[in-house]
C-alpha cells in the first residue's frame, strides 16, 4: 500500500489535480493522511513492513502540532532504514531529485506529476522509485550519462575553440567536464548543490567584479543531470544584478533542445542572446564568433517577461508571496528589521522566483522615510489591534516601528496562534482580545484561515465575518483592512460590512511605480490620523446601548412633570443614534460633524421641552405684573430657572447669574435651553462651555449674522454635547 502524507490538501487538489474524485479511482492502492491525528491513529498499519511513504518534509510544520510531527520522522528514520521498504520526502523547496537506495527526495511538483505513472507501474508488478522521480523513462539518467561520456570522448579529439576578441567565463561541472574548451577563457566549477542560495552566491562571487562578453554554461550538472539546470542558472544570471546580467549565455547540451519543452525553465531559450549549443568546441567556437546585437539593460525586463516561471512550490498561494515582498519592501523603507524580517530579505535576494519579479518589475532604489513622516497626530491616542496569520513574519516589527517607537501608541496583535483555530474560533478570539484590551482601531487581514482560499463566496470569508462581528458589537470600532485582495468586488463587500478603510499590501506588480511603498505608508499614517480621530465612536456607541437597554423597556417616565410616552423616547433615541451614525462611514467631513451636531441639539431641544415646566409656572411676589417662575424638575427635586445675560463684549456668550428667570408665558429659547444644560450636567461649567454650543447652534441657524464667524463643529464640540445628552437622559428621565 502506499500513503500519502501530505496536510496541503488544497494544493493537492487545485495545484495537481488530486482531488477525492481522483484519489478514490485508485484507493485500493494509495491512501491520503492529512492530518497528525489520523497518522497516529493508524501508525501501525501506515509503517509497516514493504509499504511505500510518501512524505511531505514540512507535514503540519505550520500549526501547533509541529514538534509531535516531527517525532514521527523517527518512525521515518526506522521504516527507512529496513531496505525492503521505500520512502520519499517531497517539498515545495525542493529545486533538484536524486535517490539513495530505498529513499527520493523531490520536488512537490514532479511528485504529483509522476504519481499516476508510479501506481500504474506499481500495480503491473515494475517497483521502482525512479518513476515517481522521472516519470514514463526512469532510465534517463543513465542515458544522459552516456551521451556525456560519448561527447567528451569526442571533444578530446577536438583543438581547444578560438574565441575572436571576447573575454569569457567558462562554467563547467565538477565531473564529465570537457578538457582544454576555449582557449584563453577563465573555467569556475559548478558543485552538486544546486539550491537557489548556492546558485546565486556563485554568481556574485564570479559575475561582480569582472565583465564578460560571452558566459558558457553546462546545461547538465548537479545531482541529478536531467533536471538540466543549466536553464535555471541562466535565468538566474539575468535576474542577479552584476555587470554580466545581459552577458551572451551559451548553454552547452549532448541533447537536442526538443527534450527540454518541458522542462520548467525552458522559456530563458526564447529571450534574447540566450542559446544552446552542440557539446562540441568546434560548436562553441562557431556559435561565439557569430556577430549578434547585444541585449541592453533597459531591454532586458520586456525579455524575462517572456518567460512564464511559476511561483514556488513551497508557498500556499500568492497571497503569502505577496505578503512576504510587501515586508521586504515596508522594512527596507522603514529600516525595521529582526530575525523574521531577515529570513524574508534573504528569500528576496537569493530565490530565483523573487529575483525574477525585481527584475521584471524594475524599482528605483528604496529610500528611507523620514521619522517626521510617521508621526499619527490624533486627538487622542488609540490602542491598536492588528489581526494577520501571517503577522509574525515581519509586520509585527514594522508596525512596531511606527506605532510605537515613532508614537508610543499601545499596540497588540494576534498572528500565527489563529493558524490552530477554527473560523468561529478566530472570530471568538479576536472579538475577546478587543474587548479585554479595550481596542480603538483594528488593522485585518482580509483571510484569516486556509478555508477562506476556496471559499465560494466572499461571505463565508473569516475576515469579513470578523469585521461584520466587530461592527454589530461595536460600530465605532475603527477597522482597516490590510490585505493583499485587491479585487473590487471584494472592496465594495468589505465596505457595505462597514470597514473604515483600506490599506493594500505592496505586490511585485505594484512596485513598477517607484514611489508605491512610500505612498502606501504615508497612506497608513493618514488613514490611521483620521481614524484616530473618530474613535470617540466607540464610547458614542456604548451610551448609546446604555441608555437604550434602561430606557426602552419602561412604559413611561415619571421623574419629570408630564409623564414621557414610550414614543418620546423612541423618537428621541432614534434621532441620538442618528447623530452618531452619520459619522461612522467613509471620511467624516464638516458637512456630517455639522449634521451630527443639529441632531443631537434636536434631541436636546427635546429634553428641555419636556423637563421644563411651563404649563404649571409659580407665581411671583410680583404677580400683579403677570411675571412667573418657571421650575425645573432634576431627579425629582423642584428648582427655579436661573437668568442668563449675555456678555455685551462678546456677543452669543452668556454669563449665569443666581437671579431666578422671570419673564412671561413664553421662555426665551436660548434660556431655556442654557437652563438644560446647566441642570443636567453634572460639573461646574464655564461661561465658555455653556455658551459655546448654543453659540454654534445660532451662528449656523442665522447664517453667522449676529458675529460674522465661521461656522465650524469640531469633534470636541460633538463630544461635549453628547455626554450633556447622554447625562440628561441618564439623570432627568
Amino acid at each position: 500500500m502506499i500513503y500519502l502524507i501530505d496536510d496541503k490538501k488544497l494544493r493537492q487538489e487545485n495545484d495537481y489535480g488530486w482531488n477525492l474524485q481522483k484519489l478514490k479511482k485508485y484507493e485500493h492502492i494509495i491512501q491520503p493522511i492529512y492530518d497528525l491525528k489520523e497518522l497516529s491513529k493508524r501508525r501501525k498499519e501506515i509503517f509497516r513492513d514493504n509499504n511505500i511513504i510518501l512524505y511531505h518534509e514540512s507535514f503540519l510544520d505550520h500549526t501547533n502540532l509541529k514538534l509531535e510531527a516531527s517525532v514521527k520522522r523517527s518512525d521515518l528514520d526506522e521504516f527507512s532504514s529496513k531496505q525492503k521498504n521505500w520512502l520519499a520526502f517531497f517539498s515545495g523547496s525542493k529545486n533538484s531529485r536524486n535517490i539513495e537506495n530505498n529513499v527520493a527526495h523531490l520536488p512537490v511538483s514532479t511528485l504529483y506529476q509522476n504519481l499516476e505513472t508510479f501506481i500504474q507501474k506499481y500495480l503491473q508488478g515494475d517497483l521502482q522509485l525512479n518513476y515517481l522521480l522521472f516519470g514514463e523513462n526512469p532510465d534517463v539518467e543513465q542515458e544522459l550519462v552516456g551521451k556525456l561520456e560519448s561527447s567528451l570522448h569526442l571533444t578530446e579529439e577536438e583543438p581547444s575553440a578560438k574565441i575572436v576578441s571576447s573575454k569569457i567565463l567558462f562554467f563547467r561541472p565538477a565531473k564529465l567536464n570537457i578538457s582544454n574548451p576555449i582557449e584563453n577563457a577563465k573555467e569556475t566549477v559548478l558543485f552538486n548543490d544546486v539550491s537557489d542560495e548556492k546558485l546565486s552566491q556563485k554568481i556574485v562571487k564570479e559575475l561582480t567584479e569582472e565583465k564578460y562578453d560571452i558566459i558558457f554554461l553546462p546545461l547538465c550538472f548537479g545531482p541529478t543531470l536531467s533536471d538540466y539546470n543549466g536553464l535555471r542558472l541562466a535565468t538566474h544570471i539575468r535576474c542577479t544584478n552584476t555587470p554580466n546580467k545581459v552577458s551572451s549565455i551559451f548553454i552547452y547540451s549532448p541533447i537536442n533542445i526538443e527534450e527540454l519543452i518541458k522542462n520548467q525553465y525552458f522559456d530563458i531559450l526564447k529571450t534574447k542572446n540566450v542559446e544552446i549549443v552542440d557539446f562540441k568546441k568546434k560548436a562553441f567556437e562557431i556559435a561565439a564568433n557569430k556577430k549578434r546585437p547585444a541585449i541592453t539593460n533597459g531591454e532586458l525586463p520586456n525579455e524575462l517577461k517572456k518567460i512564464k516561471l511559476e511561483p514556488p512550490k513551497n508557498y500556499e498561494d500568492n497571497h503569502s508571496i505577496a505578503n512576504e515582498w510587501a515586508i521586504y519592501r515596508w522594512s527596507s523603507a522603514l529600516k525595521a528589521n529582526d530575525d523574521d524580517i531577515e529570513i524574508i530579505t534573504d528569500k528576496v535576494q537569493h530565490h530565483l522566483y523573487f529575483k525574477f519579479l525585481k527584475t521584471i518589475y524594475p524599482v528605483k532604489d528604496l529610500f528611507t522615510i523620514p521619522e517626521a513622516n510617521l508621526k499619527i497626530k490624533p486627538s487622542l491616542s488609540p490602542k491598536i489591534l492588528y489581526i494577520d496569520d501571517e503577522a509574525n513574519k515581519g509586520w509585527y516589527e514594522i508596525f512596531c516601528k511606527i506605532f510605537y517607537d515613532e508614537n508610543r501608541l499601545e499596540f497588540h496583535y494576534l498572528d500565527d496562534e489563529l493558524n490552530f483555530l477554527t473560523r468561529e474560533e478566530i472570530i471568538e478570539k479576536s472579538l475577546a482580545t478587543i474587548g479585554d484590551k479595550n481596542i480603538d482601531i483594528v488593522l485585518l487581514d482580509f483571510r484569516l484561515h486556509p478555508d477562506d482560499f476556496r471559499a465560494k463566496s466572499i461571505e463565508e470569508v473569516t475576515g469579513l465575518k470578523l469585521l461584520k462581528a466587530i461592527k454589530a458589537s461595536n460600530p465605532g470600532i475603527q477597522v482597516i483592512i490590510f490585505s493583499a485582495t485587491n479585487k473590487i468586488w471584494n472592496l465594495q463587500a468589505l465596505e457595505k460590512a462597514g470597514s473604515d478603510g483600506f490599506l493594500i499590501k505592496e505586490s511585485p506588480e505594484n512596485s513598477i511605480d517607484p514611489e508605491f511603498t512610500s505612498g502606501a505608508i504615508n497612506g497608513m499614517i493618514e488613514i490611521l490620523t483620521k481614524r484616530a480621530e473618530l474613535i470617540f465612536l466607540k464610547q458614542f456607541y456604548e451610551n448609546y446601548r446604555i441608555l437604550e437597554k434602561e430606557l426602552l423597556p419602561r412604559k413611561e417616565y415619571k421623574k419629570v412633570p408630564n409623564p414621557l410616552p414610550k414614543e418620546f423616547v423612541d423618537e428621541v433615541l432614534k434621532w441620538f443614534k442618528l447623530s452618531i451614525d452619520i459619522l461612522k462611514n467613509g471620511n467624516t467631513n464638516d458637512s456630517k460633524k455639522t449634521s451630527s451636531f443639529l441632531f443631537m441639539f434636536s434631541v436636546l431641544e427635546n429634553l428641555a421641552n419636556r423637563v421644563i415646566n411651563v404649563d404649571n409656572p409659580i407665581k411671583t411676589e410680583n404677580g400683579k405684573k403677570g411675571r412667573k417662575v418657571y421650575k425645573f424638575e432634576y431627579r425629582g427635586t423642584d428648582k427655579s430657572l436661573k437668568f442668563f445675560t449675555e456678555d455685551k463684549n462678546r456677543p452669543g456668550y452668556y454669563r449665569k447669574t443666581n437671579s431666578i428667570l422671570k419673564c412671561g408665558r413664553n421662555i426665551p429659547w436660548h434660556l431655556k435651553i442654557l437652563n438644560t444644560i446647566d441642570h443636567i450636567t453634572n460639573e461646574t461649567l464655564t461661561e465658555e462651555e455653556l455658551s459655546n454650543i448654543v453659540k454654534k447652534r445660532n451662528d449656523f441657524i442665522h447664517s453667522n449674522t449676529t458675529t460674522g464667524e465661521k461656522f465650524i463643529i469640531v469633534n470636541d464640540d460633538l463630544i461635549w454635547l453628547h455626554q450633556v445628552i447622554y447625562n440628561g437622559l441618564k439623570n432627568v428621565i
